[in-house]
């Protein structure tokens, strides 16, 4: 049997669902580090989105965090 192995792309489009963006958005405006992410998503996210978010992000390794943060730049500029 093989490990599970997560799909990145997966992962990024559960995030643009979550509202990655618009973490990301109020992150950069009021410098916060991805560590707090959960945190500001209680604060900018409806209760749903930040519910969703609050449970999924510290679930990923840093260089989980990091990849899905670049595709996002990549794919939305």
């Amino acid at each position: 049997m093989t490990g599970y192995i997560k799909d990145m792309h997966i992962e990024f489009k559960l995030f643009e669902l979550y509202g990655l963006r618009e973490v990301i958005a109020a992150a950069q405006s009021r410098k916060v580090a991805q560590s707090d992410f959960v945190a500001l998503a209680e604060t900018v996210l409806s209760e749903g989105q930040a519910r969703a978010f609050a449970a999924r992000w510290p679930t990923l390794t840093q260089a989980e965090k990091n990849q899905i943060c670049t595709m996002l730049e990549k794919d939305h500029g």
